[in-house]
């Protein structure tokens, strides 16, 4: 999710500039018609430019908002990796404390292991 935000907000960033560009450039020409009935457009520089601007910020918020989104995302992503192996490190400690029988239960792939084992004899995982 983290990554389609970014990639969104940069395509909103790209697209939303040339959006602005196109209402400004669309928005900003006066049409009048002149004494003889011929359509005459003109272009009002100031509305170009409050258009585009106005329409550029808008952009803009909407690039920082994705991006921002997309950095929550990834730090709630990296909060809960670090829960989730202090969790598996307190499961192997309270395995070991249990276990006096000689056990221990490998975190990875739940198998049994011998406590003379460091590694477990399934996926590798060392103790």
């Amino acid at each position: 999710m983290k990554d389609i935000c970014r990639v969104l907000s940069k395509v909103v960033l790209a697209l939303g500039t040339i959006g602005s560009m196109i209402l400004a450039g669309t928005l900003g020409k006066e049409t009048s018609i002149s004494a003889y009935g011929a359509i005459q457009q003109e272009r009002n520089w100031g509305t170009t430019i409050i258009v585009f601007l106005a329409a550029a910020f808008s952009v803009f918020l909407m690039f920082v908002i994705l991006s921002a989104l997309g950095e929550i995302l990834e730090n709630q992503e990296r909060i809960m990796y670090s829960q989730t192996n202090s969790a598996s490190k307190n499961k192997i400690s309270n395995s070991n404390s249990s276990n006096s029988g000689g056990t221990w239960t490998c975190p990875e792939c739940d198998t049994v292991n011998s406590n003379s084992v460091r590694m477990c004899k399934d996926c590798g995982y060392t103790k």
